[in-house]
């Protein structure tokens, strides 16, 4: 307000009383004492005491001229040039914290924070400065240069005394300050080695009293005197960095950026913990994030029960840039809502000029920009961070302090995720705080941040919200023999795969190519995925109800009944990029337009009719049909420009040109099957038996594979391995038990092996054949004895034998009954 008073920050308050700095015009100080620099100490006084660089205390200030108290605590840090002081007068505290490395000083009062050059500041009398060094940059003092206390000064032993009931040795000081124009003496008081202190040092300082005189602008001397009680003196100071930086929730604006904020990279994945003290809440959530692939995913618990959840399960969002939709996804009913991206999600940024929403970028979804400074180091859950920090006005309306923790240069990170087995420069905390508010922080508290690219399958599939109607599954075959190289490749070979189909197939957004696997054999290398239908149109658009652009409108169709089908055109128009439309469903008329107008303001109230405006700012020409794709896809792979190149460890280059695509396959994720046919057949999970492929069907069930084993007629099915992600049958005549070592693991296969003990009865305990002629060793299995039995044409065989213990199986012509 006008003509008020401004309140001087405490510590000027105090320079002002200690050292008698006024900013008026001086005259010479009369003689209060005459300075005797070169004083010889008596043969019976004591030594002065020797003063450690780095100390801490508590100090009592007496000003006693001008009737009041101040307190203070104080550190320096010579080691690491830096020192703090925190006062308290009236109530009000006021922190100070020299950066002698940098050249500045910051004065905080009510979390309001003034930054001044340290050289020429006049705390620098009381806390170091004077003179300054070579390099213009100034210097922490010594303790005994902060206490004014040094042999140059010429101190005298006056003898012994009492201070706050501890035995003393009092010096004292003459000092003449022409800079403030002061004439004083110090006295000063160290306790008595006989005396046990609290510190490890025989003699600490106690009390400094200051009386003297100073003259102003051609006035009488003006007397002062000023009593500085230290009281818990240490030679050390605590091992804790922040004691000696801005405290939290406090923006120095103004500060010198001494170190660059690290810059986070287009993709990455983190868990966040949201902390709220204010409505004593905790909320967690999982975010996958890809700048390149304009694609967001965060998992959470819905907090209110609303649309499109109207429940509070877990959820997940998958927010695609590319076409401006968003798929939120119930985790427990497992139905999902595609439907606009709205403008007040986290992850977007609204353009109020042109009145559309873009993602932000890898900084921005932070906050993070050019106006953050650096303020020194912090722990964070143990953790030694770089904390850098800013205020705000664009998060909520009002000045907003945002800190930002990332993880120390000398600490490193080990994530369970990804190639990369360690991380720098993570991102560790981000606090929200309102400024000049008393409510507690938003704390995020950022854990396992990952900077790779993730798995597009797992991070952004979408292929729930989406009928068997509109997915064609499909299956290339790239004829190579270098199959083997994809148990290190397989991913790179994934990803490359759905790069090449996104931009082959009329350029899709990527989250239309899911459930991607890769097989192969001998001979081929089978990449097996499904094709997604795009968005509906109107998910493009966001509706704004009882409203109309009037006069914008380029083209009006007839006959045109809802919502859908209006969006329909407006996407698909070719004469025009339509960003807008109006539906007056009644009339049946479809007004298309080429203005965004989303913020409202330019359009019309209406009764008959609704405004919808796109999302993003450009037609969406990737977003063509499911068939199209389709047809695309199929004629690039048969003119052979299907192919695309994976750089191995040595350098050499592997080139896969595919050959081949179909759509006859059958993706089935159930196991569950009938036993009429596969109670002939025992069954192993994920296991394949390699190189015995004699036949191989697709796009059949379990079942339908078991009955075609049973009824082959061109050689005996021992086996097969039915695929149930890709409907493939592959019989065999060879039979597990004959070669268990040809039997291993498969990814995405199940081998069922030919029963032949089906056909007899087992009598645990029995055995009535030892006496057989027909006997035969290195059987692994009773299935393998009974296999034996059934093909034996010799005799009639009509019971076996079988002891695993010595792996031997004896045929017989009758039974045990």
């Amino acid at each position: 307000m006008a003509g008020s008073p401004k309140r001087l920050p405490i510590y000027s308050i105090l320079q002002i009383y200690l050292v008698s700095i006024l900013c008026l015009q001086y005259v010479v100080a009369d003689d209060y004492c005459k300075a005797t620099p070169n004083a010889t100490p008596g043969p019976q006084d004591p030594p002065l005491p020797t003063l450690p660089k780095s100390f801490q205390t508590r100090i009592e200030a007496n000003i006693i001229d001008r009737h009041y108290t101040m307190a203070a605590v104080e550190y320096v840090d010579d080691d690491n040039n830096r020192a703090a002081l925190k006062m308290w007068k009236n109530g009000v505290e006021t922190d100070v914290f020299f950066d002698y490395d940098n050249n500045q000083l910051f004065s905080i009062v009510d979390n309001m924070c003034v930054v001044t050059n340290l050289s020429s500041d006049p705390n620098t009398v009381i806390f170091g400065g004077g003179d300054t060094p070579p390099g213009g940059i100034p210097h922490v003092y010594t303790t005994a240069g902060v206490l004014h206390f040094a042999k140059q000064f010429g101190e005298v032993y006056q003898g012994k005394a009492t201070i706050r009931g501890q035995q003393a040795n009092q010096w004292r000081s003459c000092l003449f300050w022409p800079n403030v124009n002061a004439n004083f003496t110090v006295d000063y008081y160290f306790s008595d080695p006989s005396w046990n202190t609290s510190s490890t040092m025989t003699a600490v300082p106690l009390r400094a009293d200051v009386n003297g005189v100073y003259v102003i602008a051609q006035i009488e001397p003006v007397s002062f005197h000023h009593v500085y009680d230290f009281i818990d003196f240490r030679p050390t100071v605590p091992d804790d960095p922040s004691l000696f930086e801005t405290p939290p929730g406090v923006s120095c604006g103004g500060r010198k950026k001494v170190r660059d904020m690290p810059k986070l990279k287009n993709s990455y994945y983190y868990r966040e913990e949201i902390i709220s003290e204010d409505s004593q809440s905790i909320t967690q959530a999982d975010v996958w994030y890809n700048y390149d692939w304009k694609l967001v995913r965060y998992d959470k618990r819905a907090q209110i029960a609303q649309a499109p959840y109207w429940n509070l399960n877990p959820i997940t969002e998958i927010h695609d840039y590319n076409t401006g939709v968003a798929y939120a996804m119930d985790n427990v009913i497992k139905n999902c809502t595609i439907m606009p991206i709205e403008n007040a999600t986290w992850d977007s940024t609204f353009n109020g000029s042109t009145n559309y929403i873009y993602l932000r970028n890898p900084q921005s979804l932070f906050f993070l920009d050019s106006s953050y400074s650096y303020s020194g180091q912090r722990k964070a859950r143990g953790i030694d961070c770089d904390v850098f920090t800013s205020t705000r006005t664009d998060f909520d309306n009002s000045p907003t302090v945002f800190e930002m923790y990332f993880l120390s240069d000398t600490w490193y990170a080990s994530d369970n995720k990804g190639l990369d087995q360690t991380t720098i420069d993570i991102p560790i905390r981000l606090t929200v705080t309102a400024a000049n508010d008393e409510a507690y922080p938003t704390i995020y508290e950022l854990y396992d941040f990952d900077q790779e690219i993730p798995d597009i399958q797992t991070a952004y599939d979408v292929s729930r919200c989406y009928s068997d109607m509109d997915k064609i599954d499909f299956r290339i075959t790239f004829p190579t023999t270098a199959g083997e190289l994809l148990n290190e490749f397989r991913a790179i070979f994934i990803d490359k795969s759905i790069q090449l189909i996104s931009s082959l197939a009329g350029t899709l957004s990527l989250v239309r190519i899911t459930k991607a696997e890769v097989h192969w054999n001998d001979n081929n290398v089978y990449l097996i995925a499904t094709l997604l239908d795009k968005a509906p149109p109107i998910a493009k658009f966001r509706k704004q109800a009882g409203k109309i652009y009037q006069y914008k409108n380029a083209m009006q169709l007839q006959g045109v009944q809802d919502p859908a089908s209006c969006a329909e055109q407006c996407d698909s128009s070719d004469q025009f990029t339509c960003n807008s439309f109006d539906i007056c469903a009644g009339k049946q008329i479809c007004s298309l337009s080429q203005d965004y107008a989303s913020d409202g303001s330019k359009l019309g109230d209406s009764l008959e009719c609704d405004h919808y405006t796109r999302v993003l700012n450009t037609r969406v020409d990737q977003e063509i049909a499911l068939n199209d794709a389709w047809i695309i896809l199929t004629d690039q792979v048969v003119k052979g420009t299907f192919q695309f190149t994976i750089l191995l460890d040595d350098n050499t280059k592997q080139v896969f040109k595919a050959s081949d695509i179909t759509s006859d396959i059958l993706r089935n994720p159930n196991r569950q099957a009938s036993k009429t046919a596969l109670q002939h057949f025992t069954g192993s999970a994920n296991k394949e038996v390699k190189g015995f492929d004699d036949l191989i069907l697709t796009g059949m069930s379990v079942d339908d594979c078991a009955n075609e084993c049973l009824g082959e007629v061109i050689f005996t099915c021992q086996s097969f391995e039915y695929c149930y992600d890709t409907g493939y049958c592959v019989m065999s005549q060879q039979h597990p038990d004959e070669r268990p070592d040809l039997i291993q693991a498969s990814d995405h296969c199940d081998l069922y092996t030919r029963q032949y003990t089906a056909k007899f009865t087992e009598t645990p305990g029995v055995t009535v054949l030892s006496a057989s002629d027909t006997i035969y060793q290195n059987i692994f299995t009773d299935n393998q004895c009974a296999k034996l039995c059934v093909d034996y044409s010799e005799f009639d065989c009509k019971s076996f034998d079988y002891c695993p213990n010595i792996n031997t199986c004896f045929l017989g012509k009758k039974t045990c009954i």
